[in-house]
């Protein structure tokens, strides 16, 4: 009673096909292969630093101007107001 085993090709007779093992990705979905690949990593943390950097950067700049506009701005109260006494 001699089973017939389909053999897929390429395969000899009790030899079996080796498979791939299937590393997949790194939980959490950054598409980072387990294998080590970091670079996208490294590429998004640069970019996000780079990013809060400049954001800082412009609110500082932009603080420091406003805060000498409304410097100016008492200035020239102060002077109109020495002026109108005088």
């Amino acid at each position: 009673m001699g089973k017939s085993l389909s053999k897929k090709k390429g395969e000899k007779k009790g030899e079996k096909k080796k498979r791939k093992r299937n590393r997949g990705s790194v939980p959490g979905g950054w598409g980072i292969p387990a294998g080590g690949d970091w670079s996208k990593l490294h590429l998004l943390t640069f970019t996000f630093v780079c990013l809060s950097l400049s954001l800082c950067l412009s609110l500082s700049v932009s603080t420091s101007l406003f805060g000498a506009l409304i410097s100016y701005y008492q200035i020239g109260v102060c002077l109109l107001r020495c002026r109108q006494s005088a």
